[in-house]
């Protein structure tokens, strides 16, 4: 019987374990050091990359915790050009959650988009992301 209960309780971690939020998922990936102050970015698209506007995600921590209350812009260029071609400020959605909700790939090619953040605390912090938009 012992058993029974032991099995019902592992499963029930498992599956509590599997349908954790992506910022809890992220949150261990991002924990390393950056700049020496402990502050980790992360850029990521929360669909395919495609021509239209794209939500775009920005994960900010500092010491392993969810930074609240950062600046974060996010702009975008062609990877062989040097103008910006779009340029948002992220909206914090939750503590170390920043979105751009309407991001435009106006055209297809390999993008740049950069991730400038502006800590509480003083500090900043800088993030670029490569992707390729199919035509």
């Amino acid at each position: 019987m012992k058993r029974v209960y032991l099995f019902g309780f592992l499963a029930l971690a498992l599956a509590l374990a599997a349908c954790r939020s992506p910022v809890d998922q992220s949150q261990a990936q991002l924990a390393a050091p950056l700049n020496n102050k402990a502050q980790a970015i992360r850029i990521e698209l929360s669909g395919e990359p495609q021509i239209a506007e794209s939500e775009v995600l920005v994960y900010v921590l500092q010491t392993g915790n969810g930074v609240t209350g950062a600046t974060v812009s996010v702009s975008g260029r062609l990877a062989a050009s040097n103008t910006v071609l779009f340029k948002a400020n992220a909206l914090e959605q939750y503590p170390g959650l920043y979105r751009v909700e309407a991001f435009d790939f106006s055209q297809a090619g390999d993008w740049i988009l950069s991730a400038e953040v502006q800590f509480p605390s003083g500090n900043s912090g800088h993030q670029e992301l490569s992707v390729t938009i199919p035509e």
